[in-house]
Parts: structure tokens; C-alpha cells; sequence
């Protein structure tokens, strides 16, 4: 192989990784913002799940159970 021809792979290589590299970034990125919509989601659910446990709680008392 001579000097070109290395240069060349090496050249060809970096170019490789380089759009290697800028696809995990993308993919990172949205990986990133579907996280961020789950736990929007998660903790969307948590408190309604928090306000309906409160809200039962409270008609318990009403209606005379012991706490």
C-alpha cells in the first residue's frame, strides 16, 4: 500500500466517523426528547394520581370513616 493509498483510507476513514458521529448525535438528541416527553408524562400522572388519592381520602372522612 503506498503513502496515497493510506492517506486515502485514512481520509475516507475520518469521513466515516464523522457522519458516524453525527447520527449518535442525532439519535442521542432525540432520545433526549422523548425522555423529557415521558417524564412530562410521568409526572403529569403522579399528580393526578396524587390528587384522586386525596381526593378519596377526603370523601372517606366525609362520610365518617375513622382515620
Amino acid at each position: 500500500m503506498t503513502l496515497d493509498e493510506r492517506l486515502e483510507f485514512l481520509r475516507q476513514s475520518t469521513e466515516s466517523l464523522h457522519d458516524s458521529v453525527q447520527e449518535l448525535h442525532a439519535t442521542v438528541a432525540e432520545q433526549a426528547r422523548r425522555q423529557e416527553r415521558l417524564d412530562r408524562r410521568e409526572r403529569r400522572t403522579r399528580a393526578a394520581l396524587g390528587a384522586a388519592i386525596s381526593a378519596y381520602l377526603d370523601a372517606l372522612r366525609e362520610d365518617g370513616a375513622p382515620e
